[in-house]
């Protein structure tokens, strides 16, 4: 018969023990032998089957770990490490290998242009020289006496030859042709800086006209005059005032033949 609950303490509630045959019937499982604990123990053997298995730390410490790792776990870690380090590894390889080819391939292009060098610098060397190096102009002077080998040029003759048109003139030092009857003979001053050039401009005349319009002509070797006269040379288109002097600086060009 149940006793009525007791308190034995202000607010606290004491409830009586249910007894033990009760709490085995409840759970539906036979009641211990004599000599066994309630829940059984290590010693007594236990009962044969345990309705409640309790998992213990104990019980999970005894599967395989490594580093508080089961073997699946680890094996997976280990292979993982190996993946990325094998590929690691293997870029590293990769790489080194490819800027190996590259500084060959460079050193393979070098060597190529090297060869090839010498031919190209020497037109190069040329181009550059013709280029680089200005042609140097010279300062016509404009006082003074242009070379005339006077009076040794007297008698000798200077021959202008023009594609196929060859003229011979006379030269006389100290000869100038003055006007006949008031008209004066000259055609046209030119400037020129020597005898020679004197006689060619007058046979270029004639070549361009088609005649044998300049007939003589005078050349002055003082560069003074040229601010007075326009020119060192001058065409004439006949000889009969011509006059002879003894000065040695300007001498007389009188066309000989033309063929």
């Amino acid at each position: 018969m149940a006793s009525s609950p007791q308190f034995t303490t202000p607010g606290l509630e004491v409830v009586n023990p249910v007894p033990k045959q009760e709490l085995h019937q409840s759970y539906g499982v036979p009641p211990p032998s004599p000599g066994q604990g309630l829940l059984g123990s290590p010693r007594n053997g236990g009962y044969p089957t345990d309705p409640y298995p309790v998992e213990t730390m104990n019980s999970r410490s005894k599967q395989g770990t490594f580093c508080g790792m089961r073997g699946t776990t680890l094996v997976l870690t280990i292979a993982l490490i190996t993946v990325i380090l094998a590929a690691g590894i293997g870029g590293g390889i990769a790489g080194t290998m490819a800027v190996d080819n590259a500084k060959s391939a460079n050193i393979k292009t070098v060597t190529s242009t090297t060869t090839l060098t010498p031919t190209g610098c020497s037109i190069s060397a040329a181009a550059s020289s013709a280029t680089a190096t200005p042609t140097t102009g010279i300062t016509v002077p404009t006082t003074g006496f242009l070379a005339l080998n006077c009076p040794s040029l007297s008698a000798s003759n200077e021959i202008i030859t023009l594609g196929t048109l060859s003229s011979t003139f006379g030269i006389t030092c100290g000869q100038d042709f003055t006007p006949v009857n008031g008209v004066s003979s000259d055609i046209v001053a030119v400037i020129s800086y020597s005898l020679h050039d004197c006689a060619q401009a007058c046979a270029s005349y004639n070549r361009d006209s088609g005649k044998l319009a300049c007939k003589a002509a005078t050349f002055n070797s003082d560069l003074t005059s040229i601010g007075t006269n326009y020119g060192t040379c001058f065409l004439k288109n006949n000889t009969g005032g011509a006059v002879t002097g003894t000065s040695n600086i300007y001498a007389g060009l009188t066309l000989a033949g033309s063929n």
